[in-house]
């Protein structure tokens, strides 16, 4: 009997396995019908993408840094900061017949420097900012790109410009090769040779007659690469300044308390902010700004000294007047009728002689009050003392009434007699 009991629960047991294994089966496949129901066709299944080898920077002696060179100097991708740190460069507008334009050339701090200028004279239509800038360059790095014979075509063009903002000097800490040989930086040959490449740029302006705003390097954070480039600019100040050009040196302006390198500071609002970006070198939008503002204090003095252009007629005034030519159609005008007359007919629709200034510039100027006679300031001799009355004279406020003052007339605007009312 206990026999048929275990071949029962055995049956029992492996009917319930059977069950849970067809149950399991039938899940599954439920799944199965639902992932392929959302998924793409078999044929059109996206290939697994090749996975990116990675480039690991081993640094030894000798070894590059991906920020700075073996040298100290920054190297290609110096200055362009991570996608993080620097800041999308804000289109220099283009503006309607602007008076005065201002060129910026340079390198990437250059770069920056020109959308901060150019914000500096946003408000102004009359200022037009031109930037012709290469991130990567120098003058050191001649074959890389010349900035001498790039000048020269700048200046050539049918593009007129004003002033001259050059910023330069970021990547210059390189040997250079001079006459088939190469110099060491800093070495005597090297600094005559640099010295000669930003002579020979200045003389590119000089003979434009356009005056040059060079303007210095700002500290740096690796302490020998700034006291390089302090040395180059020791040597351009002293280059600019005896071409009698202007160089801005913007030093005090990037340190902190410590006169040490600092990447924040204060801004033109006096708000701390971050000044340079992340690799030391660069600008931010507000340090741009910040070394905008130095460098526009010359550029405006310069501005505000240049000479106005001169007319090609001359208009006449009330105070110098000026004959016509006898070609002049004020010349050729009827006698007898002057610059009123003759604008009084214009307007009546009478036709006149074609005139390249109009008859409104030719009238006089009306002033806007007449001389001034003091009513009641006492009369002075020369020697500052005191003179009464001349005999026989009136006070000037009695000339102006025409005569002595009359008695107000009872109820007129002067009787300020006090009657009691009844």
């Amino acid at each position: 009997m206990r026999r048929h009991y275990r071949h029962i629960a055995l049956l029992l047991a492996l009917v319930g396995a059977l069950a849970c294994a067809h149950m399991a089966r039938a899940q599954d496949s439920f799944l199965e019908r639902f992932i392929r129901a959302g998924a793409p066709p078999s044929g059109s299944a996206a290939k697994p993408r090749p996975a990116i080898p990675t480039i690991r920077h081993r640094y030894g002696s000798g070894a590059r840094s991906p920020k700075y060179g073996a040298s100290g100097y920054p190297s290609r991708r110096a200055g362009q900061g991570r996608p993080g740190d620097k800041e999308a460069d804000e289109p220099i507008k283009a503006k309607t017949n602007p008076s005065t334009t201002i060129l910026v050339i340079g390198d990437a701090l250059a770069d920056r420097l020109a959308g901060g200028i150019d914000q500096e004279f946003a408000d102004n239509p009359d200022v037009q900012v031109v930037r012709k800038t290469k991130p990567v360059s120098s003058l050191t790095r001649s074959d890389l790109y010349d900035w001498i014979d790039g000048a020269r075509t700048v200046v050539v063009g049918p593009q007129h410009y004003d002033v001259v903002v050059i910023l330069i000097g970021m990547n210059d800490w390189q040997p250079m090769q001079s006459g088939g040989t190469t110099l060491d930086p800093g070495s005597d040959a090297w600094r005559d040779a640099y010295i000669k490449r930003v002579n020979a740029l200045l003389d590119v302006f000089k003979e434009k007659n356009l005056p040059v705003v060079w303007v210095g390097l700002p500290m740096m954070s690796l302490p020998k690469l700034s006291e390089q480039l302090q040395g180059l600019n020791a040597l351009v100040r002293d280059a600019v300044h005896a071409k009698g050009e202007t160089f801005v040196d913007l030093h005090d302006a990037f340190i902190g308390e410590d006169g040490k390198y600092t990447d924040t500071g204060p801004s033109l609002t006096g708000a701390t902010v971050k000044l340079r970006t992340s690799d030391g070198v660069s600008f931010t939008k507000a340090g741009a700004l910040k070394a905008a503002y130095f460098a526009d204090i010359e550029v405006k003095r310069i501005i505000g000294a240049k000479p106005a252009m001169a007319p090609d007629t001359t208009i006449a005034s009330p105070i110098s007047p000026v004959p016509a030519a006898p070609s002049s159609p004020a010349a050729l005008a009827p006698p007898g009728k002057g610059d009123v007359e003759r604008l009084i007919d214009q307007m009546a629709g009478t036709p006149l002689p074609p005139d390249p200034v109009p008859l409104i510039a030719r009238l006089s100027e009306r002033p806007l009050f007449g001389p001034i006679y003091p009513l009641t300031a006492p009369e002075r001799a020369a020697d500052g003392q005191l003179v009464g009355p001349a005999p026989g004279t009136r006070p000037i406020a009695a000339s102006f009434a025409g005569g002595p003052l009359s008695a107000p007339k009872p109820g007129r605007t002067d009787d300020f007699t006090w009657r009691p009312t009844p």
